[in-house]
């Protein structure tokens, strides 16, 4: 993987508390932002699939069809639990 030298503003608090963890973790600083901006866009990722999810299923119209069989598992599942014993 090829690497690439920038330059980026943070607050003076946040960079000390990074070069502590770093030098306590026994890596660098540019690691450890590494790190987190991979997380970071890892998790956003996941959170927009969820949203588009969220939204299609919200938009989604089951068929007559769908209804009843949802409603048909349902009662049996119903009945499942009641004679159960957990």
């Amino acid at each position: 993987m090829s690497k690439r030298k920038t330059v980026i503003t943070v607050p003076e608090d946040l960079l000390r508390e990074v070069e502590r963890f770093a030098l306590a973790m026994r890596t660098s600083p540019s690691c450890l932002f590494t790190k987190a901006a991979r997380a970071y866009l890892a998790t956003r990722g996941k959170q927009e699939l969820a949203e588009r999810i969220k939204r299609e299923c919200a938009n989604y119209k089951p068929t007559p069809e769908e209804r009843a069989f949802t409603r048909m598992a349902a009662e049996q599942l119903a009945k499942l639990v009641e004679t159960d014993k957990w």
